[in-house]
């Protein structure tokens, strides 16, 4: 990613309000242990015949976590509000739950992507609730076609966020190496073990994923069995 153009994208005006009951898919990326934690909204629209994308990021990270964190800017993101903490050692699921329960009581939330990463419990609990989830496989088959159209949007003006300093920080650190057949596959820059995070942008293309694949079928309408749930 061209950080430059990147950065060009946002917009400090833009605010999730603005887009109260609009269509929306959301990007989940779970982790359990000492890591970040993303959930993207991720809205759209078509302007001048263009998909125009729009995203918002919440993340959260335990405690001890940002006590140990290699990442000064840690501590400075939290105070800011940009990042939310889990007490102890593990982030807890039920905040990212109640989270998406909100979203879907304040927007017309058609999928949760999310990767199959301890989603399981989760999963179930929220499809009971007449949440639609979705599983992306992290995969080439899954990523590619939704980085290509992130990489496409940020360079055509069509990508849109509010100046996130977590997801600016998470892109930046996104390497990827086209195969023999030019497909895209998302890694963290220094490898496996580097302390430079993409979840944020993973949560991104689960919800990029979606999103294309929605309107490919034209299956663009709420996909809620129980409205009353979100009463």
């Amino acid at each position: 990613m061209d950080m430059r153009r990147f950065i060009q994208c946002s917009d400090s005006t833009l605010k999730e309000s603005d887009f109260s009951s609009q269509l929306c898919v959301l990007g989940l990326d779970i982790a359990r242990k000492l890591d970040l934690m993303a959930l993207v909204k991720l809205f759209w629209k078509q302007i001048d015949g263009k998909r125009h994308y729009y995203c918002f990021g919440t993340y959260w990270t335990p405690e001890r976590s940002l006590e140990n964190s290699d990442n000064a800017s840690y501590k400075g993101w939290h105070i800011n509000g940009h990042l939310r903490t889990c007490q102890g050692e593990t982030n807890d699921l039920m905040l990212v739950e109640d989270d998406i329960r909100a979203a879907c009581k304040q927007h017309s939330v058609i999928e949760v992507a999310h990767d199959p990463y301890g989603a399981l419990e989760m999963v179930n609990k929220l499809q009971r609730e007449g949440i639609r989830m979705f599983q992306v496989d992290q995969n080439v088959k899954n990523l590619s076609d939704p980085m290509k159209e992130l990489e496409a949007a940020v360079y055509d003006g069509r990508f849109h966020y509010n100046g996130d300093p977590i997801l600016t920080w998470a892109m930046s650190n996104v390497v990827c190496h086209p195969d023999k057949n030019d497909n895209l596959f998302p890694s963290k820059d220094g490898g496996p073990s580097s302390t430079k995070k993409i979840d944020p942008v993973s949560a991104l293309l689960n919800a990029l994923n979606r999103v294309i694949a929605l309107h490919a079928t034209g299956a663009l309408k709420p996909r809620r069995t129980e409205m009353l749930v979100f009463a």
